[in-house]
């Protein structure tokens, strides 16, 4: 990943350690590469979730910034 570009992190349990997953299915394998759709896997908590394959979260998980504030 580029130095220029903040990391992606899961939007389940704001993991770090994510890596892209293989497309499975019809439907991933046909219509989601149009919508720029790219299905990724977070190792630490196992969960499977669809980003736009170019694109890093730009802002930080509000759960980070304000702690036990925020219910999730």
């Amino acid at each position: 990943m580029s130095l220029l570009l903040p990391q992606r992190y899961c939007p389940l349990c704001y993991g770090r350690d994510i890596h892209r997953s293989r497309r499975r299915g019809a439907v991933e394998k046909a219509i989601l590469p149009f919508l720029l759709l790219h299905p990724f896997r977070c190792k630490e908590c196992d969960s499977r979730y669809f980003d736009l394959s170019f694109a890093v979260r730009m802002n930080v998980p509000q759960k980070q910034i304000y702690g036990s504030l925020v219910d999730f």
